[in-house]
């Protein structure tokens, strides 16, 4: 009987389990909504990669070409080697903002390094 009551437990476990999940199909495109303009001279991330995010594995080297291609068509973004992984593939970061605020980037990291030393200086 115990076998018994296990084996309806789990039973009702997973099929509540799967029934709750919704899936969307790899080629939905979910409606997102942006404000601004787009510059016509960066490429999109699927152009420049071959496929939609997404849509299957994207490999690190694509992203870090995307993001390479972007930052030398763009005055918005600006990216930076920090270090390598045990790979010794580099590893970036980027900033993304306003072309006047990217002219100033270096005052904005001072500031922000001035703030987490002494939260009430500025």
């Amino acid at each position: 009987m115990p076998l018994r009551l296990l084996s309806l437990s789990l039973f009702v476990s997973f099929s509540l389990g799967a029934s709750a999940q919704t899936t969307l199909p790899l080629d939905s495109n979910p409606p997102v909504t942006l404000g601004g303009t787009f510059l016509s001279n960066v490429p999109s991330p699927e152009a420049a990669i071959g496929h939609r995010i997404g849509s299957r594995h994207t490999r690190a080297h694509q992203i870090r070409d995307y993001f390479l291609e972007v930052d030398r068509v763009s005055d918005r973004v600006q990216v930076w080697q920090y270090g390598r992984s045990h790979d010794r593939r580099p590893l970036i970061y980027a900033a993304v903002s306003s072309p006047a605020n990217m002219a100033r980037i270096e005052e904005i990291r001072r500031l922000n390094l001035k703030l987490s030393e002494d939260p009430g200086s500025i």
